[in-house]
């Protein structure tokens, strides 16, 4: 894995500017580390790096929209009849990083890592 491709991907993700990364800097290195903790020793993460780095991405653009969100920006306001909304794509980030994730489930070593649907698991005999 490389945090450089784990940034640009994240920039992508967020349509932000490269100039504008030092900001993030943070957030995508625990995303990185979050992902890179998780990985099964035995594995060659260089042959799963894309998908591995795919994930990182992802959990960090969840991370920044649960940010942007948490600082309450605002998408729209209107004054006549008030209307204020907020688009801040939390729920679809995190459904994008349980996306990324899917591919890579069987990478990690995590015992508590499920990937799928609870009633399905809860109702497996």
């Amino acid at each position: 894995m490389d945090i450089e491709n784990v940034r640009e991907r994240f920039l992508s993700l967020a349509g932000l500017s490269s100039e504008t990364s030092v900001v993030w800097d943070e957030l995508i290195q625990d995303a990185f580390e979050n992902i890179h903790r998780r990985v099964r020793e035995d594995l060659d993460t260089q042959e799963n790096c894309r998908c591995l780095e795919a994930a990182a991405a992802a959990l960090a653009f969840y991370n920044y929209k649960s940010v942007v969100a948490a600082r309450g920006n605002l998408s729209s306001f209107k004054a006549g009849e008030v209307s204020i909304q907020t688009d801040t794509g939390v729920k679809e980030a995190y459904a994008f990083f349980l996306c990324a994730l899917e591919p890579c489930s069987k990478l990690f070593s995590d015992d508590d890592f499920l990937f799928g649907r609870m009633e399905t698991v809860c109702t497996e005999t």
